[in-house]
């Protein structure tokens, strides 16, 4: 048999959804999902990598040339705060709102224990803070900044049998079913 397609997700997403759909549609091709940080994408979809994966739910940019990138949605950016903190009676904030708070730099498990800690606040995609479920923080979104980006992103070159699984995939997330054509 085969060896299975290793697809990689950086914090706040969930393959979950498609791997089922995959499990349904390709039976017989395995497919398993990994975490990836952040800041390792690149380092992870090198083949030479000892933890390597063939395809990663990444967060743009990515800047690498040799890249396929298909840009799938955009994220929702928000602030943090503690849960005591003024920003829990607003639905929403601004950047100019935010001009006189400390934000923390970080996107993690690390800025939000210092969010908690009332050191400041952090800002991150909607989906990093609900991953986190922290139940003593507060998040708002912040209607005036830029929002990110996830794409699927995987090197050129692969071999074609992989190649064709990684398209598998494409097709899944983009919602093509089993007896849909590209």
């Amino acid at each position: 048999m085969a060896a299975p397609l290793i697809v990689g997700a950086v914090p706040g997403v969930s393959p979950a959804k498609w791997l089922r759909v995959w499990d349904q549609q390709r039976r017989g091709a395995r497919i398993e999902a990994v975490d990836v940080a952040e800041g390792e994408v690149l380092a992870r979809l090198d083949p030479a990598s000892p933890e390597p994966v063939e395809v990663c739910f990444a967060r743009l940019p990515v800047d690498d040339d040799g890249l396929h990138v298909v840009s799938l949605w955009s994220e929702v950016p928000v602030v943090v705060a503690p849960r005591d903190h003024a920003i829990k009676v607003v639905e929403s904030v601004t950047e100019r709102e935010l001009e006189d708070e400390t934000i923390l730099d970080g996107q993690d498990g690390a800025a939000l224990d210092l969010v908690e800690a009332n050191v400041g606040l952090a800002r991150m995609p909607q989906s990093v803070f609900r991953a986190a479920s922290r139940r003593a923080l507060v998040a708002r979104p912040v209607t005036d900044a830029p929002e990110t980006r996830i794409a699927l992103v995987w090197r050129r070159g692969l071999p074609e049998d992989r190649e064709r699984l990684v398209q598998t995939l494409v097709g899944i997330v983009r919602g093509r079913g089993a007896n849909s054509s590209r």
